[in-house]
């Protein structure tokens, strides 16, 4: 378990509770960490707030990460779909999905479905991606289709969930 923060550090948090700041090939390189996944395959993806993706590999490589064009977005969150493939959403272009083979992001939705997305969780046992936006509330994308799929009504008649700033998303253990 790591922690990232406002300046260039890394803490680590081991299994017993233990804190420790261990050197890699992060600390001291990047500022604002703002969101991070870790792959199946153990590299590290880090947002920077301000100044894109770096993604860190096993071996202890950095890797910019950028679009076909050479942008680098600040992704407001990263995660895992059911299909393997590391997602990632954006406050100005929506959300996007790496490719393996290009190494870039590439836009995981048509031009018409881009929004602004605050956060992303992938819901365990489901192909389906929870999406925090800012002003269209929670949105529900389907990795296996590739598209998204109708949002859910909340049982609340006072509380719409479609029509939303929504900042965050949890999921319980549970799912």
């Amino acid at each position: 378990f790591f922690v990232g923060g406002t300046d260039a550090f890394i803490v680590h948090i081991e299994k017993d509770g233990t804190v420790t700041t261990k050197n890699n090939a992060l600390t001291g390189k990047v500022t604002g960490i703002h969101k991070a996944a870790e792959m199946p395959d153990g590299n590290l993806w880090v947002s920077r707030q301000g100044e894109g993706v770096l993604m860190l590999d096993r071996q202890g490589k950095i890797h910019h990460v950028r679009d076909r064009n050479g942008r680098e977005y600040n992704y407001a969150g990263f995660c895992i779909g059911s299909d393997k493939r590391l997602y990632a959403c954006n406050a100005e272009a929506g959300l996007f999905v790496f490719n393996e083979k290009t190494r870039f992001f590439e836009p995981a939705c048509a031009a018409g479905e881009v929004l602004k997305m605050r956060d992303i969780k992938a819901i365990p046992n489901s192909s389906l991606l929870c999406i925090a936006t800012d002003g269209n509330g929670v949105k529900f994308y389907d990795c296996n289709s590739r598209s998204f799929v109708s949002s859910t009504q909340c049982e609340d008649p006072f509380i719409d969930i479609s029509s939303q700033k929504v900042h965050s998303l949890y999921i319980n253990k549970e799912g």
